[in-house]
């Protein structure tokens, strides 16, 4: 059976890589940092605003130069959010009264996507990275 799988298992790992070097849009609603909290077996969601200019790019409000790929960045942070599972966090997010903290489907579908994959690491026991 597992013989079976491993050939799937490959084009699921080639399909995965290809989709994630595409390119997608930078959201101007923000960004979100998730974590895990094993001490409080709790998903940590941290949003923080971010300025897009009209090239796409992430950018310094004050002086509107690019922000760097890697390293130390000062966005502020808008909010803090925590839940026990990927659903509670999208209920939480998504279906609450006020509006979203994101304002494009695929940033809400990727925070899906990431959040599961945390809710899994927290309940395995493995690290999690975020994507």
């Amino acid at each position: 059976m597992v013989q079976q799988i491993s050939p799937w298992l490959s084009r699921i790992e080639e399909v995965d890589r290809k989709l994630s070097s595409r390119h997608i849009d930078l959201d101007a609603a923000g960004y979100f940092l998730i974590a895990v909290d094993r001490q409080e077996g709790l998903l940590v969601a941290r949003h923080f605003g971010l300025t897009v200019d009209d090239r796409g790019l992430a950018v310094d409000p004050q002086t509107g130069k690019p922000l760097p790929a890697r390293g130390p960045v000062s966005t502020p942070l808008l909010s803090t959010y925590t839940a026990r599972t990927a659903k509670e966090m999208c209920v939480k997010l998504f279906e609450s009264d006020a509006p979203p903290p994101v304002g494009m489907l695929n940033h809400a579908a990727y925070l899906g996507r990431e959040l599961q994959r945390a809710e899994s690491a927290l309940i395995h026991g493995t690290e999690y990275v975020q994507d």
